[in-house]
């Protein structure tokens, strides 16, 4: 044990010294913690769940960009009420206020409650302009046994009392032509007792022309959440795949090294049948023809990826061979499974590691560039799924910079950190296989 713990801080030694391994080493750490951080961290904690779902989104807008790259232009936010007062059983005011100071207005504002409308239920809206008084929208039912969710730029009494003030504007341009304090009014009148408890989470999701860290995409999703959800997958994608493929050719390599002869030869040509088939064509036809999943695009990439490593790992194993511990080991009776196990796998331990860092970059852009095309595992959350719906959107020809920059950022990152780690591991493997 005591010369386990000696190898490891002397490993540490060597590998701390390669500044390029540390950074690598650093970024592994961040992206490790964004993973388990995730819950905190995402804007909309059912993205995972819910990120194909339309009417999660609906209350965002469209193609928005980040609040930080579009200075006067409002962000999109949630107004909840600041005075709740009750005249009567079941006639219930609740008083917003909307701090205006931008150069446009916001798209819209959705009045929304999760909490079915009761029978004969009536809502009247009136808005207090900065220096031009208060206008009012006539009381209207509300529709019976949906969630209250009115979208006031598509609501025809509202774009009416618009016209009123201005007739050569549109509804939110004309409503917001002054800026300061706006003080909304929203006058329920109803025979729900549960439904007036009900009404104190009344919100208006205001629909800015900016939206949170990294914007939002043509189908209304939140990207910084999108992003944040993107990691797990990412590291799952390219860890699970590195170390079974790693693990396959090594041992692969070993066993043939090890036996030789028409084992070796038959093994062999099973190495060259796999290396001469095209990988990417094929996951793309069987992607195609079968239900695509993240876990069969795992599982080819396993079945194709070790041959990569088979030749290296074969002309080390030849090498360890011939060394006189293995022949000590054959004399006094070891079993092939033994020496390959407890004396061949062991030496080659380092350069597995070195290797499945160097493979986790591949196994995240082959996964991105199927979901790119359209054959990626719809049912979860991955950088290249958001890529894809960026390309089949147009992202790039509408300047949606914030829809493609951040996922694709993301990829590199990762990628960089591992390979970075990998190099790292390969300086200082490589002398010590040298020696064998």
């Amino acid at each position: 044990m005591r010369d386990v713990f000696e190898g490891i801080k002397e490993f540490w030694k060597e590998f701390r010294r390669i500044k390029s391994g540390m950074v690598g080493l650093i970024l592994l750490i961040i992206f490790v913690l964004i993973v388990i951080f995730e819950p905190f961290l995402l804007a909309y904690p059912e993205t995972n769940e819910r990120w194909n779902d339309i009417t999660y989104w609906q209350d965002l807008p469209m193609n928005a960009p980040p609040v930080w790259a579009a200075r006067g232009y409002p962000a999109s936010e949630t107004l909840k009420p600041v005075d709740f007062s009750t005249e009567g059983t079941y006639l219930d005011s609740l008083d917003f206020v909307y701090n205006f100071d931008y150069s446009a207005p916001p798209d819209d504002l959705i009045i929304a409650l999760d909490y079915p409308v009761p029978p004969s239920t009536f809502l009247s809206i009136s808005i207090e302009i900065p220096g031009k008084g208060t206008i009012t929208i006539p009381s209207k039912q509300l529709p019976y046994g949906t969630s209250l969710r009115i979208p006031l730029a598509r609501d025809s009494d509202f774009r009416n009392a618009m016209r009123a003030i201005d007739p050569y504007k549109n509804q939110m341009d004309a409503l917001f032509s002054q800026k300061g304090e706006y003080r909304i009014n929203f006058l329920f009148v109803h025979n729900d007792a549960e439904f007036h408890e009900a009404l104190k989470d009344v919100r208006i999701n205001v629909l800015g022309k900016a939206h949170g860290l990294l914007g939002t995409d043509a189908y209304r999703r939140d990207l910084w959440s999108g992003v944040v959800a993107g990691m797990k997958w990412a590291l799952i994608i390219g860890v699970v795949t590195a170390v079974i493929t790693v693990l396959i050719g090594v041992f692969f390599g070993i066993t043939s090294a090890y036996f030789g002869g028409w084992i070796d030869a038959s093994m062999q040509r099973v190495y060259e049948v796999v290396v001469s088939m095209p990988l990417f064509p094929l996951m793309i036809v069987i992607a195609a023809i079968y239900e695509s999943s993240i876990w069969l695009i795992i599982l080819l990439m396993c079945l194709f990826f070790w041959a990569g490593i088979q030749k290296t790992v074969r002309a080390i194993g030849l090498q360890i061979k011939e060394e006189t511990f293995i022949e000590a080991s054959e004399g006094f009776g070891a079993s092939s499974r033994w020496i390959l196990l407890k004396h061949m796998f062991p030496l080659l331990l380092p350069y597995a590691l070195a290797e499945m860092a160097l493979m986790v970059p591949s196994a995240i852009v082959y996964e991105a560039s199927l979901s790119l095309i359209g054959l990626g595992d719809s049912t979860i959350v991955t950088w290249g799924q958001i890529l894809g719906a960026a390309q089949i959107s147009g992202a790039v020809i509408n300047n949606l910079w914030w829809w493609v920059l951040p996922p694709g950022i993301a990829i590199v990152l990762v990628g960089m950190s591992f390979a970075f780690i990998g190099f790292a591991l390969d300086t200082i493997v490589a002398p010590r296989l040298r020696t064998l």
